[in-house]
């Protein structure tokens, strides 16, 4: 599921530089080598919880095809729904905050170009939002996933190292390397939201608003992150599942290069950019097709010592793996698995165990 996610969001992903800038060229094939890089395995097979990153993801692509629609019920109604339904998977809260920053900033540009009729719908644009913030709010409890989690955490200088170490993880290269690459591409993206923060003072268009929006969600699950994570150590900012909810400003750097004026620029640097992309991607492959093969090893090894004890706390002792989170929490699960001969519980040799769910005659 979570990989069908991915994929739907690459060819959003694509679609919607194709309405931003009305055309496609062999340079976007950049986008789907970032959307589709093989250090979101980590996501998929480590730790596959599709509320952390991806369908965030999916939802804030979702939401930017919305935003830029031109009819207002599409825009101010439809978009603020997305977001909020965003909200609602827990780290799409980035997603919710990076879309309501860019309806309360689009609303404060129409009041001050008197323009009345889009200020009414924008209005009610922020209305949804604020009902889907009440809603969300109800019976929620903070509950941080790292128990050591402390601000400010000292030296501060930390959570900067912690970003680097992050961006850093585009690439599969040795660890020393990466907050130097990580450096570098902060730079950038602190360039480009500058450039942009200048120019939509004059005139939000539409890439702007975009980038804004990407921007604002992806440093804010970053800067978030690295609050409550920093404690466990700055390296532990290069974990590839921080990553997926990074792209998006990542994304940024494209649509900046695709929106250039100048000629005699644009395809050298798409072209650049093109060929980082692509070594990103074949780093990654390494890494993934390491960690999937140990993975699946190392699972295989806890059913196989589960099979012989059917005690999740022996298994995982013999095997020297561990269920994330919580081993318990599956027990059910493979008692359900073992009842029904299903899985790791079937007899290659027994009959197939007829469908629970066929409707009878």
């Amino acid at each position: 599921m979570i990989a069908v996610f991915l994929v739907g969001a690459s060819i959003l992903a694509v679609a919607l530089k194709k309405r931003l800038t009305s055309e496609i060229t062999v340079w976007d094939t950049a986008i789907p080598l970032i959307v589709l890089n093989p250090v979101q395995i980590e996501t998929i097979t480590v730790t596959p919880n599709l509320s952390h990153s991806i369908l965030p993801l999916f939802l804030l692509l979702c939401f930017a095809h919305c935003y830029i629609s031109q009819h207002p019920m599409v825009r101010y109604a439809a978009a603020p729904a997305l977001a909020t339904i965003a909200l609602f998977t827990g780290f799409g809260f980035f997603v919710f905050t990076g879309a309501l920053f860019i309806y309360v900033y689009d609303w404060i540009f129409s009041i001050w170009k008197r323009n009345h009729q889009d200020t009414c719908w924008r209005t009610f644009g922020l209305a949804f939002f604020c009902f889907g913030s009440v809603i969300f709010s109800i019976e929620y409890q903070w509950d941080p996933a790292n128990p050591d989690v402390r601000f400010p955490h000292l030296p501060i200088h930390d959570y900067v190292v912690f970003i680097h170490y992050l961006f850093g993880r585009l690439f599969y290269l040795p660890s020393p390397i990466r907050p130097y690459i990580g450096f570098t591409i902060l730079l950038c993206l602190l360039a480009v939201l500058l450039r942009t923060a200048i120019h939509a003072t004059k005139d939000l268009n539409a890439i702007d608003s975009i980038i804004l929006l990407f921007l604002a969600t992806s440093f804010g699950f970053i800067i978030a992150n690295s609050f409550g994570r920093v404690s466990l150590g700055v390296n532990t900012g290069g974990s590839s599942r921080y990553l997926s909810l990074a792209l998006p400003a990542i994304l940024t750097l494209h649509l900046i290069l695709s929106q250039s004026r100048s000629c005699r620029w644009k395809t050298p640097r798409l072209a650049i950019f093109l060929i980082l992309a692509a070594l990103s991607y074949a780093s990654n492959v390494f890494y993934a097709s390491d960690l999937a093969l140990s993975r699946k090893a190392a699972k295989e090894s806890w059913l196989e010592a589960y099979r012989s004890t059917e005690n999740v706390v022996q298994a995982t002792r013999d095997s020297g793996y561990e269920i994330y989170p919580k081993p318990e929490a599956i027990i059910s699960r493979l008692d359900h698995l073992k009842s029904h001969g299903l899985s790791a519980f079937r007899e290659e040799d027994s009959a197939p165990v007829p469908n629970q769910f066929q409707p009878r005659d």
